[in-house]
């Protein structure tokens, strides 16, 4: 199917893929199945198909499971290596639905909340690493507690501000 015409998400990956004809004979059970989404896929294949022909597929997913189901060739385009197909799944059941757009959906890492955890984690172990070092130092050790209100003072605000700029939360 081209970009125009396909709404649904899809995953870029190669399946192996079986078609039958609609009385069950063999078209090609060494086709390749590409562009997979809950509506259809596009198929790598050899052998004779046409247009609107229904057909029925075999298709193994990367997490082991196998698909099989009903479908119709929407298009056709035949390469010197290759016939392409786009096929649409025909009668799909709510399960293998369910599996199509688990495979299909995007991950759901939040990647910002990882970024920003580890920010902070690094922001602290630096922290108390200079802590302990200046603590432990001859030097540091009288500059730090001569510097100590200064930075409760600091921290009060800074928390102080913070409260006041962040928006209302409905958990207090």
């Amino acid at each position: 199917m081209s970009d125009d015409r396909r709404g649904a998400a899809r995953i870029l990956t190669d399946c192996s893929l079986v078609l039958l004809d609609g009385k069950g004979g063999v078209i090609d059970e060494h086709a390749v199945a590409h562009d997979l989404s809950i509506k259809g896929f596009r198929a790598e294949m050899h052998g004779d198909i046409a247009e609107n022909q229904p057909v029925r597929y075999r298709l193994a997913l990367d997490e082991g499971c196998e698909l099989k189901g009903r479908a119709r060739i929407v298009w056709v385009q035949r390469t010197d290596f290759a016939l392409w197909v786009g096929v649409e799944f025909v009668g799909l059941s709510w399960a293998d639905r369910r599996l199509l757009k688990k495979s299909t959906s995007a991950p759901t890492a939040n990647w910002m909340l990882i970024a920003t955890k580890f920010l902070l984690a690094v922001v602290w172990i630096g922290g108390l690493l200079g802590f302990w070092i200046g603590i432990r130092s001859n030097f540091w050790r009288p500059q730090m507690f001569a510097l100590l209100p200064k930075a409760i003072a600091a921290v009060a605000l800074g928390w102080a501000l913070l409260e006041l700029l962040a928006p209302d939360r409905r958990d207090r």
